[in-house]
């Protein structure tokens, strides 16, 4: 029994010693780590480059944590400004259960070594450059890891291959993320109902969604198979999935009608399926949702009135009903009276009358949308009492009269779009209180009068709009197409925006740029006194009258401009620095103004550079003319733009022709 006692005692001692031994190997794995991403990286470093070389304990180095017995089993270099390929010593870490490389630029293939992380639970290597083939099932492709392995996440890579089977052999596995990839195959996903989020958004799946893939006991919570080239019924049998909170399937080629099983999930709170060919009746089962808070079915097949049930879904915050043929029914449904309702998109439909009066008791709004419909008469006043109200859309109708002055009790406002429509009179003094205001478009109306000096206060101060969005961000959140926010302020037919489209499809991230934008991030520095800050001025093709003021060139930021078919226009323009420098395009049909002789308008002149700042001085009563700020452009700031390129030059021809402009 003694030596017994004695043979345990030193096996005992052996594996103190063999641990201690272990972690001072953790530590040199760490250092070794660390050199090979300062090689790579001279510049612009992460937490790793804090990591001391004299520190004992690997466990107090940034991102690092430990178990009980010293050993590294926690790596988290995310976002850590990682380029290059990946180190290939991760499997040394004999312990290490979760590994987070995640938004980094680390390029080349799966590495090899990933593979042999014996104890690996949690894997993201999400938005790198990674590429290659991910064939077969994850346990062909990481045979050592995946019995232990809960969570991959590989989205926004190059990853390239089919994902049928994928999930199979793996049993503790509950989180695949696959968006963003070139992954295809027919959608044949064997194991799928065991895992309780799967995300595939914007690969190249095809094909129809079999029953089978969600059978009873399905424990799903989130699935997420957007943007890829599935068609077919969606199967009923969804409704196995009893505890799905969301089900986005925006963007594919999906048929007939909205599958009624879903109205027995109960617990659903987000259910995208804009952008296929749905048709029919929205099924009543989906009152049965009564904890839906995000609805779109906007751009399918659905018209005819609003139907009712949509106004018993009593938790929603967003509903985007946009492109399809509604005609009617935003009264009789309810829709206006939901209590919770913080975006509704009513645009693209063939609405028609006086704007309902009933929208101004809609006390939680914040974002609404009604372009692009045969809306008349006026602007009813009673509007100004959405004090709550960010974006407001008009635009495209046939709205007349004037613009109310209550307009001007909208101190939360950010974008204001009334363009074409055939409002009249002057501009109200009141949107001078408009503080918040940085984007206005009232291009194509008869507006007339003077400018109002008012309008200098016009987007001085959007701090407090910001400050309301940066404290509580989920309520920005809209179950949208995503990219739809930005998109609907960024034309089509603009070349000069193109850089912003290509910015937002490469970065795969619309939302999280449209969310920063609304709490005031990765914007120009719009709140400077605007007489400086303008950069694009639009007043074509309405009424204006009186003399260009001189002050016009204290916007010394100013290099696209147009008061064309401005025909009561009169007096000399002035001769000095910013509108010396634009040529006849700015003034067509103009007949009243003239131009010093020793500064013509010059036909070759383009885009001029911005002189320097004068001296500030208090606008005057026509200084400050903004009727178009009509795109300002966010821009991330991964991506540092020396000089952001001007705002554009907006042609009332092409307005006219604006109707590609991208509502998604």
């Amino acid at each position: 029994m003694a030596v017994f006692h004695h043979i345990l005692s030193a096996f005992c001692q052996a594996l103190i010693i063999a641990e201690v031994i272990l972690g001072h190997s953790d530590k040199e794995v760490l250092r070794e780590l660390k050199n090979f991403l300062k090689a790579q990286n001279p510049i612009n470093r992460g937490a790793y480059d804090t990591w001391s070389e004299t520190e004992a304990l690997p466990c107090r180095l940034q991102g690092v944590e430990c178990d009980a017995a010293g050993r590294v089993t926690y790596l988290d270099l995310s976002s850590s400004n990682i380029a290059g390929p990946s180190f290939g010593n991760f499997s040394r870490l004999t312990r290490l259960t979760h590994l987070d490389l995640s938004t980094n630029s680390i390029t080349g293939q799966l590495h090899p070594d990933l593979k042999h992380c014996w104890d690996l639970q949690y894997l993201n290597l999400s938005s790198n450059l990674i590429g290659g083939a991910l064939d077969g099932n994850i346990r062909k492709n990481f045979p050592a890891i995946c019995g232990n392995l809960s969570v991959i996440t590989v989205s926004n890579n190059n990853l390239t291959g089919r994902i049928s089977g994928l999930f199979s052999g793996c049993t503790k596995l509950t989180d695949v993320d696959l968006s963003c990839n070139q992954f295809t195959g027919k959608a044949v996903w064997e194991g799928i109902e065991k895992l309780t989020r799967f995300k595939a958004s914007k690969n190249n799946l095809t094909g129809s969604i079999p029953s089978s893939t969600f059978p009873k006991g399905c424990k799903l919570q989130v699935v997420d198979i957007s943007s890829n080239q599935l068609s077919g019924n969606f199967p009923n049998s969804i409704a196995n999935c009893s505890n799905l909170r969301s089900l986005s399937l925006w963007n594919n080629s999906f048929g007939g009608s909205i599958p009624p099983g879903i109205g027995s999930i109960a617990g659903l709170e987000e259910l995208v399926l804009s952008s296929n060919q749905f048709h029919h009746k929205i099924p009543l089962e989906l009152m049965n949702c009564t904890n839906l808070k995000f609805l779109e079915i906007s751009d399918n097949n659905f018209g005819g009135e609003v139907q009712q049930v949509l106004g018993k879904l009593t938790s929603l915050k967003s509903l985007a009903l946009q492109e399809n043929n509604y005609s009617g029914g935003i009264v009789s449904s309810g829709i206006l009276q939901l209590p919770n309702l913080i975006f509704l998109d009513l645009s693209f439909n063939r609405f028609s009358g006086k704007l309902p009066s009933e929208i101004a008791s809609m006390m939680s709004i914040e974002s609404l949308v009604l372009a692009y419909n045969n809306f008349y008469r006026k602007i009813p006043p009673s509007y100004g009492r959405l004090m709550r109200l960010q974006a407001f859309d008009l635009s495209f109708n046939s709205l007349s009269g004037k613009i109310p002055p209550e307009i001007g009790n909208l101190t939360s406002l950010l974008f204001l779009m009334l363009a074409e429509n055939q409002l009249s009179g002057e501009i109200p003094r009141e949107i001078g209180n408009c503080t918040s205001l940085l984007w206005l478009n009232l291009v194509g109306n008869r507006i007339s009068g003077k400018i109002p000096p008012e309008m200098a206060s016009i987007g001085r101060n959007p701090s407090p709009t910001f400050v309301k969005n940066r404290s509580n961000p989920s309520l920005i959140k809209s179950a949208t197409s995503k990219c739809l926010p930005v998109y609907r302020w960024v034309p089509a037919s603009y070349p000069e925006f193109d850089f912003v489209e290509s910015m937002m499809i490469s970065q795969k991230n619309c939302l999280t740029m449209w969310n920063r934008l609304l709490m005031g991030y990765d914007i120009l520095p719009v709140t400077s006194p605007l007489r400086t800050a303008l950069g694009s001025l639009d007043l074509s093709w309405n009424n204006f009258s009186g003399a260009l003021p001189s002050s016009l060139d204290k916007l010394s930021k100013l290099s696209k401009f147009n008061v064309s078919y401005n025909p009561l226009l009169s007096g000399k323009v002035p001769n000095t620095r910013q509108l010396s420098t634009f040529n006849e395009q700015s003034f067509l049909s103009d007949p009243l103004l003239s131009f010093h002789s020793s500064v013509a308008p010059n036909p070759h002149s383009n885009d001029n550079q911005p002189s320097s700042y004068g001296t500030e001085k208090h606008p005057t009563n026509e200084e400050i003319t903004v009727l178009v700020i009509t795109f300002l452009v966010c821009f991330s700031a991964t991506f540092v733009i020396r000089e952001l390129q001007s705002f554009v030059y907006l042609y009332h021809v092409a307005l006219r022709k604006i109707t590609n402009c991208r509502y998604l």
